[in-house]
């Protein structure tokens, strides 16, 4: 199928490249909304992948002016960190045939084109509704890793690790900025603080991180009082997961496999601070200013 991916987060995109083109998929990449329609112009796609929010245009303006450019024909499914209610609600209303939730896995996309046969709209939800505290989820999420960026060639997975860390570091870096402003109910903070979590969120969900991106979206409707503790809790998971993400990617093959097994039997990297494995390692140049 000749899909058209639109996604703005580098490493978010060349782990769903990555996996759509394993399943076969022929892929043609976008950074925003926009260029989608470019290349929509160019040659209409069998189906399209609209990351939510990007910069230029976001998803749900791109999903009205494609729908008026290639018509009803093509299905056009949403990617998105956030799948409550009411963002599905939101979603599905701007024109799309369905909506996955990040982290994008293998067999994900054939789920919804199953649904969609039966002339249904499909929302493929994964939101953690069982976890009462942030520090009882595990910090990594094996089974993405292994399916995402673990599975790509060696020098793609050193090329979204270090988009990865860009856009972390970038993220994290505008709340540590934006914190004292929405404190003070600051729109504009506030704003710029919610966009922030989003990018942090949406790229830790598909490279693999759990505990992150799970802290991201509990802070994203935190009351102003939980906010500073909650930014806290957040930047130690952040800390305790890149030392073991870093060895798990870049080792070799055969160390890659012995982890996988480790980790997925649950005996690795449950209790912050307190790493079960020799993968695991800080570096002091990891942990950010708080």
């Amino acid at each position: 199928m000749r899909i058209l991916l639109a996604e703005d987060n580098a490493a978010n995109r060349m782990i769903a490249r990555s996996i759509l083109e394993r399943e076969g998929h022929r892929v043609t990449c976008a950074h925003n909304g926009v260029e989608a329609i470019g290349h929509a112009r160019e040659s209409v796609p069998e189906l399209v992948l609209l990351d939510i929010l990007m910069p230029v245009m976001d998803g749900m303006r791109t999903a009205r002016h494609l729908r008026q450019l290639i018509g009803d024909a093509v299905p056009l499914i949403a990617l998105t960190g956030y799948d409550s209610p009411g963002d599905i609600g939101r979603v599905m209303q701007s024109g799309f045939n369905g909506m996955i939730a990040k982290p994008l896995q293998p067999g994900d996309l054939q789920t919804v084109l199953d649904t969609l046969e039966d002339g249904t709209r499909a929302v493929l939800s994964k939101t953690r509704r069982c976890v009462d505290a942030g520090e009882h989820v595990p910090l990594l999420n094996w089974r993405v890793i292994a399916d995402g960026a673990g599975s790509a060639p060696a020098d793609i997975t050193e090329r979204i690790l270090a988009r990865y860390r860009q856009t972390l570091w970038d993220a994290i870096a505008e709340l540590g900025d934006t914190l004292n402003g929405c404190l003070l109910a600051d729109p504009a903070a506030i704003a710029r603080f919610r966009d922030a979590l989003h990018r942090l969120k949406g790229s830790s969900d598909m490279i693999g991180l759990a505990r992150a991106p799970f802290l991201a979206g509990q802070l994203r409707n935190a009351p102003p009082a939980e906010l500073r503790d909650g930014v806290k809790m957040l930047f130690e998971a952040v800390t305790d997961s890149l030392p073991v993400l870093h060895d798990v990617l870049l080792s070799s093959p055969q160390r890659r496999a012995e982890l996988f097994a480790f980790g997925e039997s649950g005996t690795l990297v449950q209790v912050r601070g307190q790493h079960q494995s020799e993968a695991a390692h800080h570096h002091q140049n990891d942990r950010p200013a708080i």
